[in-house]
């Protein structure tokens, strides 16, 4: 997620309360927020499945003005009803301005059906094999 004008943010911290009223993502979206700090989430890596020993290289990057390939014109997905709220897309507007929240998430169980699995690693809590778990978040000032 990247906060392009985070001096926008409502706490002078950016955080979910700026994507979600009330700061609870059971919420609807805080579209006014979304719009003054102009939150873009975009896919910034790749998404792969673990080996069978357990590992996984990830790789990623994103420079200013890019919009990575399989990006939507979408903020965030709502985990309950995959309802995607129209927001910039704009990528990373500034580098040396700019608020970068990282997530990394597991999808569960990798799918056998191709379709499904190209969801697991493309999309933010999409096609989750039961469960969708944030397992690290970084956020980057």
């Amino acid at each position: 997620m990247i906060f392009n004008v985070p001096q926008n943010c409502n706490t002078g911290a950016c955080g979910e309360d700026d994507i979600f009223v009330g700061g609870d993502p059971a919420a609807r979206f805080n579209m006014a927020q979304i719009d003054a700090a102009r939150i873009s989430v975009v896919y910034g890596g790749d998404g792969a499945v673990v080996t069978p020993g357990g590992r996984l290289a990830l790789d990623g990057g994103l420079a200013e003005g890019e919009v990575p390939t399989g990006s939507v014109p979408a903020v965030i997905g709502h985990p309950d009803d995959g309802e995607l709220v129209p927001g910039p897309v704009t990528g990373l507007e500034d580098a040396q301005t700019a608020e970068i929240h990282v997530v990394l998430q597991d999808h569960g169980m990798a799918h056998a059906d191709p379709d499904l699995l190209e969801q697991q690693l493309t999309g933010f809590q999409t096609a989750c094999n039961p469960d969708c778990v944030v397992v690290q978040f970084a956020v980057h000032l």
